[in-house]
């Protein structure tokens, strides 16, 4: 399973949304994993309080599944000053109870693959307003013939895998026209790893055998994204929901 992680696709990934500017009497709502790809519950709260400020109109609903850690974010998010337009809820992105037609944005910045990219992108397009988006990052081979290391490695940990042109095809199957897509830079990744590596010697001091066996093999997936960064990255993609073809009601 790949280790998730934050970048800054924030100015191109709004951008690609075009959000529709809500009627006067009702705000643009947003949905985003609030904690799934951060550090911290103050990271975590980061997140959704940076998206409130790049969208003033916008009132956001932060999801995360683990009680303890959603109280600390909510917390967070109270310490911006932005209580009142985003707020945090325990809650699993594949399981909460969100009405149809009732968001102009879901945000999985991280997150898509803990639900299945399918089964996620079939779940959310019922919760989207007309013209309403899902932008989400996902590992994709960014080439056709990966190194068998490359290859084995990430087959093994993520078997949905698939090229962006799959993860194309695949989003206009369900129902969604492709606003954008473009591959996270390498210094986003660098981001990520760095500080991430050095978390991971910070734990290797542990006895338990169970958390030495997942820093091993957090330390291969380090290792092989440094020694192949041209065979496979995250790649940022911004569907909007398409009803020329499907109809609102799928």
């Amino acid at each position: 399973m790949p280790s998730t992680r934050c970048s800054p696709p924030w100015p191109r990934a709004l951008r690609a949304t075009k959000p529709r500017r809500s009627p006067r009497w009702r705000p643009f709502r947003v949905a985003t994993a609030a904690g799934t790809c951060s550090t911290s519950a103050r990271a975590a709260a980061a997140r959704p309080c940076t998206l409130a400020r790049a969208l003033p109109e916008a009132r956001i609903t932060a999801v995360e599944i683990h009680a303890p850690f959603a109280g600390e974010i909510a917390a967070g998010i109270l310490e911006t000053g932005l209580g009142g337009r985003v707020h945090a809820v325990c809650g699993d992105m594949e399981a909460i109870d969100i009405a149809e037609s009732s968001l102009d944005l879901v945000w999985a910045e991280g997150s898509i693959y803990l639900t299945g990219r399918e089964r996620a992108l079939a779940r959310w397009r019922p919760w989207l307003r007309p013209g309403g988006c899902v932008a989400f990052s996902d590992l994709a081979w960014w080439t056709a013939s990966p190194s068998p290391e490359c290859r084995g490695f990430w087959t093994l940990e993520y078997p949905d895998m698939a090229s962006e042109t799959v993860i194309h095809r695949g989003a206009r199957e369900a129902g969604y026209r492709v606003m954008r897509s473009f591959r996270m830079s390498r210094n986003a990744h660098d981001a990520y790893y760095l500080p991430f590596r050095a978390r991971v010697d910070e734990l290797a001091g542990s006895s338990d055998a169970g958390i030495l066996a997942i820093l091993g093999d957090l330390r291969r997936e380090i290792d092989v994204a440094g020694r192949f960064p041209h065979e496979a990255g995250y790649t940022f993609f911004v569907l909007q929901r398409d009803d020329r073809r499907t109809g609102p009601g799928r």
